[in-house]
């Protein structure tokens, strides 16, 4: 199916092959063909997703579609406060101008790190669209039936669209207590390398922002790069997840948004567009490949009056194959549907666009509502929906319709000038609302701990969720009066003592007001003045909701305290304890409880959960974290190992055994017992 800019473009058709997906304009066929001068076909061999409305699988998404269900929702609470940036005029600078859109209904900060062989204390730096894409694209991968034993190794490319960097911004605003691996785990060029390296594929790895239509530029690339030679398969995937009001606060001053929250493509009714959340991923391959080997496409409407008649347009000047025809000749389309459906195998579809050929279902919309605004310009579109509509059988081959996006796009998208200098609504209106405490130098307030004030007010869900994570809750009202005592005075630094005097007046667990003390602060002042002559980078075993970035201060305070209380702090002593053991074999079990413990520490992973028959390799150690063991086996075992040997694969019962015996901790005698 072609629909084509004059009958001197057509090609003529070939009912000899399964053209079952290109997104090469007619412009542009004399490029990537095969040897018989066709358009190589592409098919879709794999595809997951995870969209707004629980559509966790293409499946439900389809579903979802068939019902005519909407995924609009509210903006959930555990994103940001919508209520404090509202405001119905979108020239408001700091406000938003929507109060809902289409969020994923499941938890994005659950990941199974030791799945993908990356430690806790790194998985807390990476951004949820970097482990939501790693997710889908093993999901897409187990869809196609493809065994990561075949795929490791291969010459397969990755390219994922991504727009969005509400995570990594959010992480910068402390800078003093960035986590460790920040710069990894919210890099753009990071997230498909990051696939590259999980599966071993030896194809190219492409991260790429081109604002909405990053994910289909991202199946451009990889189509492209299947013509060429350069892969044999490709990963395509695309991510959004939206952390805070930032981005949106400039959109809405653009006028980007819907009034409503909701998107009517290709409607009279178009006035702008709803943002989303999502992640999917497509498994490509091309069409003989796939065919050997026994292993759809949506138009994007934009919803404005300027932007649906250029997506419509470019549908228009793309060919589509199958067997070619001209989508506005209904002789033509219904001739090709004939044809395919008596001549070809059934071909599964594009999430979306593929399964409506599948299902002789086409979305539901009147004839009506697409003349009302767009008459003149998508007449083949138009066509398209009846056609299917009217189809009595179901379709069983795949077709993309591919939207030029990237290419005749709304120019203005990267030129977003806004600045979002507003400060977090209950930290302006509580701490800068009144003369008295203009001065305090508060930037933010983790509304997550404050009851009645914004975050959790009238959201039993939300609050249910902080106290999950140990958040356990105040009244704005002493939450107050914790930022004033422990301020003291607006710009005078709070003394070590007059925190511990702080902490030791209140009735509830003093770790957790802790945290609350030191969350709302975005200076050094009291914390630093405390922490003065501590060692920095030092863990401890604490309830989990501190191992949070942000209280990494709160960490070194404890250690200042163990010092002054006597203690090192430097947790086991290995020289001692070898002392009173009388084999190696003993010996070697010692030093490997103090690896596991200081292991434990570093990857932030609980101690019954290490296995000593693993290599370091299983539990997420990289060369970073390498280094530390390197330095801490030095240290304290006296022994000079290479992080090389550390990462090669023996098993960290092996690597003890390797310690022991160069150590000068462990007698001589203990160590004859191996001759």
């Amino acid at each position: 199916m072609a629909p084509h800019a004059s009958d001197s473009r057509r090609p003529t058709p070939n009912g000899s092959n399964l053209y079952a997906a290109t997104t090469q304009t007619v412009q542009t066929t004399n490029s990537h063909v095969v040897s018989d001068g066709h358009i190589m076909p592409i098919a879709i061999v794999g595809m997951s997703c995870r969209f707004p409305g629980g559509a966790t699988n293409p499946s439900k998404l389809w579903d979802m579609l068939c019902g005519a269900k909407s995924a609009w929702s509210p903006i959930p609470k555990e994103r940001f406060n919508a209520e404090a940036y509202f405001h119905p005029d979108p020239e408001r600078n700091g406000a938003i101008n929507v109060e809902g859109g289409h969020f994923l209904k499941e938890d994005i900060g659950r990941f199974d790190a030791s799945f993908f062989n990356i430690s806790p204390n790194e998985a807390k730096a990476i951004d949820p669209q970097q482990r939501l894409q790693l997710e889908s694209a093993y999901e897409a991968l187990e869809n196609a039936g493809i065994p990561l034993e075949k795929v490791a190794g291969s010459n397969t490319s990755v390219y994922v669209g991504v727009f969005g960097k509400d995570y990594g911004e959010m992480l910068s605003r402390d800078p003093e207590n960035a986590p460790v691996y920040a710069a990894t785990g919210n890099g753009f060029a990071i997230l498909s390398n990051r696939i590259s390296y999980f599966f071993d594929l030896k194809g190219p790895s492409v991260t790429l922002d081109t604002a909405c239509s990053a994910s289909l530029t991202a199946l451009h690339l990889a189509c492209q790069s299947l013509r060429t030679g350069e892969s044999k398969m490709a990963i395509v995937g695309g991510t959004n997840i939206i952390h805070s009001a930032d981005m949106m606060v400039c959109m809405s001053l653009l006028r980007f948004f819907s009034q409503e929250g909701r998107c009517y493509s290709f409607d009279h009714r178009a006035c702008g567009y709803s943002r989303g959340e999502g992640v999917a991923t497509v498994i490509l391959k091309p069409l003989d490949a796939a065919l050997r080997d026994g292993d759809p496409f949506e138009a994007h409407g934009t919803g404005t009056a300027a932007g649906d008649p250029l997506e419509a347009g470019a549908i228009a000047t793309v060919l589509v194959a199958v067997y070619k025809c001209d989508v506005g000749d209904a002789a033509s389309l219904d001739a090709a549907m004939t044809q395919c459906r008596a001549e070809m195998p059934p071909v599964r579809g594009v999430i979306h666009g593929g399964m409506v050929l599948r299902d002789s279902i086409f979305q539901n919309m009147t004839h009506s509502d697409w003349q009302t605004a767009l008459k003149p310009k998508v007449a083949g579109t138009i066509n398209l929906c009846r056609s299917f509509s009217a189809s009595a059988s179901a379709l069983d081959f795949l077709i993309l319709l591919s939207s030029s996006a990237g290419m005749v796009g709304n120019f203005g998208q990267g030129n977003y000038s806004a600045s979002s200098t507003f400060q977090d609504a209950v930290a302006h209106h509580y701490a800068f609302g009144t003369a008295q405490n203009a001065t305090l130098p508060i930037v933010t307030i983790d509304l997550g701990m404050i009851l009645g004030a914004g975050y959790v007010t009238e959201n039993e869900d939300a609050e249910q969720n902080l106290r999950k994570w140990g958040y356990l809750g105040i009244e704005h009202e002493k939450f107050l009066s914790i930022i004033k005592s422990a301020m003291m005075e607006a710009r005078r630094p709070a003394s070590f003592s007059t925190v511990s005097q702080l902490i030791k007046s209140m009735n509830k667990d003093p770790l957790l007001l802790r945290c609350q003390v030191a969350t709302g602060l975005g200076t050094r002042g009291m914390v630093d003045s405390a922490v003065a002559g501590a060692a920095p980078g030092e863990q401890y075993q604490m309830p989990f909701w501190f191992y949070d970035v942000r209280f990494s201060h709160l960490l070194q305070l404890d250690r200042l305290a163990a010092r002054q209380n006597g203690g090192d702090g430097n947790g086991a002593d290995g020289g001692a304890a070898f002392k009173n053991v009388d084999s190696f074999a003993a010996a070697q079990l010692v030093l490997c409880d103090f690896l596991l413990e200081k292991l434990s520490k570093v990857l932030m992973i609980p101690l019954a959960e290490l296995n000593s028959a693993l290599p370091m390799s299983a539990y997420g150690v990289d060369s970073l974290v390498a280094v530390e063991i390197r330095n801490w086996i030095f240290r304290e075992m006296k022994v000079d190992m290479p992080v090389f040997e550390l990462q090669g694969g023996a098993s960290l019962m092996e690597l003890c055994e390797t310690i022991a015996k160069r150590s000068p901790l462990v007698s001589e005698e203990l160590r004859a017992q191996l001759t």
